[in-house]
């Protein structure tokens, strides 16, 4: 039976050597010779956290300030950035963002490189580690400036393991952005998003979540149209929200809404239209003027979770930004 099993295998790799000789000759997307060097992924404390200049606050759907986050070491700070799920919401201190405003980036996109630290650990330039502290980017690329880190960065690296891309991925990488670019711009130019959205395209979404060992039930505000594939082709796309509006703040029991902003799209894999659909790298996408390109969107999360250890820091610990 072994041997049979073996002579099966190698008549198998005769036919796929002669059936797709393409394959077999294509350059890989890593370079396997390159160790990336070790990551600079932490675990702490509130204090730290805050420290840094990063605010996490969470609610359950009756209003309730969840003590976790960053609760018990001072107020949200003036800059808030995008309603997330879960009940979450992230405050960046004026310190924080001067130090990336005076390079180039806006709250926006400054809001939606420090949430992509789940999955953004490298440098996709130089290939340098890059600190994340609880899953929150704290050393930010300036190629991530304008929101389009996959068109406007060199991808040399990949972003979450740091492996070394060769120029096949590089190529693949570029030109996938630039079609995604093309695609998206096109559609905005013919009229999606056009219109400003009003509170009738606003809808509760309520879930659960696991905090402590303890269920609650969270309840977010979100775009119909951002996180679903069955909207009506009308309705797709059809208005832009730079914020939630006055006549939703109320919406949640114990939360003042005014002036959060909102993502248009929760994935890329929702952008029907475009190249993006059934990826996952492009992650939620927020359309507005202020984008040079109209729009800007997050790294996304793959499948599955990233299981490396966090290097734990002392209580109190600080982390400064770099110059």
């Amino acid at each position: 039976m072994k041997r049979l099993w073996l002579v099966t295998l190698r008549l198998l790799i005769l036919w796929l050597s002669a059936s797709v000789p393409a394959l077999a000759q294509r350059e890989p997307d890593w370079d396997r010779s390159y160790q990336p060097p070790t990551l600079k992924q932490y675990k702490v404390d509130a204090k730290t956290l805050y420290g840094v200049g990063i605010s996490e606050r969470f609610f359950n759907a009756a209003g309730e300030v969840l003590q976790i986050g960053t609760v018990a070491a001072g107020p949200s700070f003036p800059n808030k950035c995008f309603l997330e799920a879960g009940g979450r919401e992230i405050t960046l201190s004026d310190p924080f963002v001067r130090h990336y405003a005076k390079r180039g980036f806006t709250v926006e996109a400054i809001c939606l490189a420090v949430t992509a630290g789940g999955w953004v650990k490298y440098n996709v330039e130089t290939g340098k580690p890059l600190r994340t502290a609880n899953s929150y980017l704290i050393d930010i690329p300036d190629c991530f400036k304008n929101g389009v880190p996959f068109l406007e960065c060199t991808y040399n690296f990949e972003h979450q393991f740091g492996l070394k891309a060769t120029d096949t991925r590089r190529k693949w990488i570029r030109d996938r952005a630039m079609a995604a670019d093309r695609d998206i711009r096109a559609l905005i130019a013919g009229g999606k998003f056009s219109q400003t959205c009003t509170c009738d395209d606003f809808e509760i979404v309520k879930s659960k979540i696991f905090q402590q060992s303890r269920q609650e039930q969270v309840a977010d505000v979100r775009l119909k149209s951002g996180g679903s594939k069955k909207v009506s082709p009308e309705k797709l796309f059809s208005c832009r929200a730079d914020a939630v509006p006055d006549c939703a703040r109320g919406w949640l029991a114990g939360r003042d809404l005014s002036g959060w902003r909102v993502f248009e799209l929760q994935g890329g894999v929702y952008f029907q239209g475009t190249l993006l659909k059934g990826f996952t790298d492009y992650g939620p996408f927020d359309i507005a003027k202020a984008h040079p390109r109209g729009y800007a969107y997050r790294i996304g999360s793959p499948e599955g979770d990233d299981d490396r250890p966090s290097v734990e820091l002392p209580s109190g610990s600080e982390l400064g930004l770099d110059d």
